[in-house]
Parts: structure tokens; C-alpha cells; sequence
């Protein structure tokens, strides 16, 4: 028959099973919150604008849930067209060694002179003992 578990070990299972939902919790809202502060102050004014503009049916753009929404898609926005822009704009040729299958990397190397036994598959003799008895101390 099984023992039931303490109330101890039920609380540390319980704290450690919470933890780190807890923990992704607040780095998201801080991340999320902070992404949102970066772009409220070009959204809350151009929002305010609109709704000026037409209170009866653009008021609901002053509300503060949806600037916060708003702004946070603007910054999203700006970090992907970055991100575009950097793919677009570096040369293919720079990344592509990264990509490509290791036979041909290694080809080259091996045609280079260089000692055999300082390879990477074959690592230099010198560090290996020759027998497991000159390992031994008296």
C-alpha cells in the first residue's frame, strides 16, 4: 500500500509547479507593458486626433485599453520591419556558410597542410598515454 503524501512535500510540489508559470507571467507583462510604453507617446496623441475629429463614432480610440493595444502593435510592427529590413538588406553570402552541409566545409580543410594527428576527428597523440599503467601512481 502506498504512503500518502505529506503536507510538506504537497506545498513544495505545489510552489514548484507554480513557480515558473508565475515567473513567465511577469517577464511577459514586463516585456508586453514595456513594448507598449515605447510607442505611447506617438499613438495617444494621433488617436486623440481621430477621435476628435468624429466623437460619436472614433471616441472609443481614447479609451485607454486600446491605445495600449494600439501601441503595442505599432512597436511589434516596428521590431518585425527591423528585422525585415536586416534580412533584406545583408548579403546572402554572409549567413550562408552557417547553412551549408558540413562535407563541403570540411572538404577544403582537408586538402590544407596540416599535421594528420591535430585534426578534429583525430585528436594530437601526445595527450594519449600509451598504456593505462603509466596513469597509476606509486
Amino acid at each position: 500500500m502506498r504512503k500518502s503524501p505529506s503536507l510538506k512535500r504537497l506545498f513544495l510540489t505545489g510552489l514548484l509547479t507554480l513557480l515558473p508559470i508565475w515567473l513567465t507571467w511577469v517577464v511577459v507583462k514586463f516585456v508586453f507593458v514595456l513594448l507598449s510604453d515605447i510607442s505611447r507617446p506617438l499613438i495617444g496623441p494621433m488617436l486623440a486626433t481621430i477621435a476628435a475629429g468624429n466623437p460619436m463614432s472614433f471616441g472609443w480610440l481614447v479609451e485607454p485599453w486600446v491605445q495600449t493595444t494600439l501601441a503595442l502593435v505599432a512597436t511589434l510592427a516596428v521590431i518585425l520591419l527591423s528585422g525585415v529590413m536586416a534580412r533584406v538588406g545583408s548579403a546572402p553570402s554572409s549567413s550562408a556558410w552557417m547553412f551549408t552541409p558540413r562535407r563541403k566545409i570540411e572538404r577544403p580543410l582537408r586538402r590544407m597542410s596540416c599535421p594528420r594527428t591535430a585534426t578534429a576527428r583525430k585528436p594530437m597523440r601526445s595527450f594519449h598515454t600509451s598504456s593505462p599503467a603509466s596513469t597509476r601512481t606509486s
